[in-house]
């Protein structure tokens, strides 16, 4: 058994999970200092302690997903935006608090790990995840191995160029991947053609209240036909639909998993896609076919994913 630890930027899930996927004793754990990262880190430690033992747990090891750029070779998360980190040790301090040894990657690894094991990718050599939220994360499963790069640094796929000095991303650079196919992306596109054109549904699906609108309002708007959130939904699917592209030319994957709040659009985006790729895919139709699925795992992936770390890869 290991305990799996998903850290996010304002909480941390938790579990204990069984070789099978399995996951048991669940919690969740929120910062109350974060401020100081070497407090924040003490805290979950602290935490994670006093689970263990009011559980009565017996845990073999500690797994990480953590978001950011993530030394898995030294344990450390070099940075995190979201989290105000920077070159923080945080496998030693949970190794010292815990007595259990301890292993790290980034978020977008675990739950790649975790689909593959038992979700979407089980059975595959070649698997791409990637997490469509605020940012666009990824990760890679390489002939049967999980690809992180030099010091386990790699698999950045939302910051892969898909537009030669275009829209600035959050990370500083631009015309990154993430900047076209987030989240954020399609809601920054929707609220442009929305002050355009009052006369669409986008309008009074978010109350009138441009702050309202969401991915989901987006979707959904386009589902029952309106045209302008139709036209904002294509122009993300040919961005997304490019980063896609270029990431299945370069691994020919046996296939493309999406997580995040916009794979919950399910069918209706994966379909898009589907054409999309059909229409132009390098070598269609004499290369292999790329799959494309949405998650199957639900909020425990992360815990999941992060214990993963200790299982046979």
């Amino acid at each position: 058994m290991v305990i799996g630890i998903d850290i996010g930027g304002t909480s941390v899930k938790i579990g204990l999970v069984s070789q099978d996927g399995k996951v048991k004793y669940r919690t969740l754990f929120r910062f109350r200092n974060k401020k100081n990262q070497d407090i924040m880190i003490n805290e979950l430690a602290d935490y994670i302690n006093n689970w263990i033992k009011e559980n009565n747990i017996k845990a073999e090891a500690i797994g990480i997903g953590c978001p950011g750029v993530i030394n898995s070779d030294l344990g450390e998360c070099c940075y995190s935006g979201n989290l105000k980190w920077d070159n923080l040790k945080v496998c030693d301090c949970l190794t010292k608090k815990t007595g259990l040894k301890s292993k790290i990657t980034n978020d977008a690894n675990a739950a790649t790990l975790a689909e593959w094991h038992y979700g979407q990718g089980k059975g595959f050599d070649n698997v791409i995840m990637l997490t469509l939220g605020t940012g666009v994360g990824g990760g890679l499963i390489l002939n049967n191995q999980l690809f992180e790069g030099n010091y386990g640094m790699g698999s950045e796929i939302g910051h892969m160029t898909l537009k030669i000095n275009g829209d600035k991303c959050s990370c500083g650079r631009k015309g990154c991947f993430e900047a076209y196919a987030s989240a954020t992306a399609i809601i920054k596109l929707a609220k442009k053609e929305m002050q355009k054109n009052r006369e669409t549904k986008l309008w009074e699906a978010c109350m009138n209240d441009i702050k309202n609108l969401d991915g989901q309002i987006i979707f959904t708007t386009a589902h029952n036909g309106d045209a302008i959130a139709n036209k904002v939904v294509d122009k993300y699917i040919y961005y997304l639909g490019e980063g896609m592209l270029s990431l299945a030319n370069i691994f020919r994957p046996d296939i493309i998993i999406l997580g995040g709040g916009i794979a919950l659009q399910g069918e209706f985006l994966v379909n898009k896609l589907k054409e999309y790729f059909r229409k132009h895919n390098f070598g269609f139709p004499h290369t292999p076919e790329v799959d494309i699925k949405t998650s199957i795992l639900d909020n425990n992936s992360g815990i999941i994913g992060a214990a993963c770390l200790w299982f046979n890869n």
